[in-house]
């Protein structure tokens, strides 16, 4: 579902929709995903975090995407086309702003447990130099253009396979498997990508 506002469009995915509607009428959803829909409050927050300093150098917002799993804004023009010195820099500043959001909200809610190691994880995780984390996005204009990716699919490769062996020992001694969850969700993203650039 697709819809406009005065700035820009608002895309929301309806198996989110559906899921939501189902959270709000029902206790016991409503209940069991409170973790989740807290998680997506900050996910928000750091999303808003980018908008709000993109704004700042004058990059407008297209379109704002809500889906079971996350939130996507995109602007007018890509970000990464990068035409100055100083581009490269107001772009890394973009995409360091998010998770620098989700620390500074960890360090003003460090009392709240569950606040803090929600913000910590999103501010770390989304540092990852891996597609399509801003980790990735900050790296990418570190580079610049020469050779850019060979180098980010080799640090990006590195560090999935890095993370698939940090799953494995989480799954052995922590008996959990958010890590590996999350580095096939990633490793899904990035091959679609690949896919569709094609």
């Amino acid at each position: 579902m697709k819809f406009r506002t005065p700035f820009f469009y608002v895309e929301v995915e309806y198996l989110f929709l559906i899921f939501s509607f189902i959270c709000i009428f029902s206790e016991k959803m409503r209940d069991y995903f409170a973790y989740f829909y807290m998680c997506y409050l900050f996910i928000l927050f750091h999303e808003l975090s980018h908008i709000f300093v993109a704004s700042l150098f004058g990059k407008k917002m297209e379109k704002l995407k809500l889906t079971l799993s996350g939130v996507n804004v995109k602007f007018e023009r890509e970000k990464y086309i990068l035409k100055s010195e100083n581009e490269y820099f107001h772009n890394m500043l973009i995409y360091f702003a998010g998770p620098l959001s989700n620390i500074i909200l960890a360090m003003i809610f460090h009392s709240n447990i569950m606040i803090y190691e929600i913000n910590i994880c999103l501010g770390m995780i989304n540092l990852l130099p891996i597609y399509p984390l801003d980790g990735y996005n900050i790296l990418k204009n570190v580079l610049g253009n020469n050779y850019k990716n060979i180098y980010l699919d080799i640090i990006g490769n590195i560090t999935l396979i890095v993370l698939f062996l940090i799953s494995i020992y989480q799954i052995l001694f922590l008996k959990s498997i958010s890590i590996l969850i999350f580095s096939v969700y990633i490793f899904l993203i990035k091959m679609f990508a690949k896919y569709a650039s094609k």
